[in-house]
């Protein structure tokens, strides 16, 4: 009797075994994926990154041509190249003509 009694324990340990051998295998499969999704967030994180650096500095270079555009410098320069304009007490010198 005592033989079927250890029969049947190790027949009912190898069930659990192959549940627990499962059980590991799909929590290995899943800790996989979410660390290769985790890789790929953390790439995709460092781009937008990036992406968002280039948009910050796009907006300081139009801030400065802004200030540019609004400045004595830049309305003086305009009325000289665009309107042909001169201060009251410089002196213009054309070529001669041949």
């Amino acid at each position: 009797m005592k033989s079927k009694k250890k029969r049947r324990k190790s027949n009912s340990i190898k069930p659990l075994m192959v549940l627990l051998v499962m059980f590991i295998t799909v929590i290995f499969l899943r800790i996989s994926t979410l660390y290769s999704e985790n890789i790929e967030l953390e790439r995709r994180e460092e781009e937008l990154n990036q992406l968002i650096q280039i948009e910050i500095e796009k907006q300081e270079e139009i801030k400065e041509q802004e200030a540019y555009i609004h400045s004595e410098e830049y309305i003086e320069k305009l009325a000289r190249e665009k309107l042909g304009l001169i201060k009251e007490d410089e002196i213009i010198l054309l070529p001669e003509n041949h």
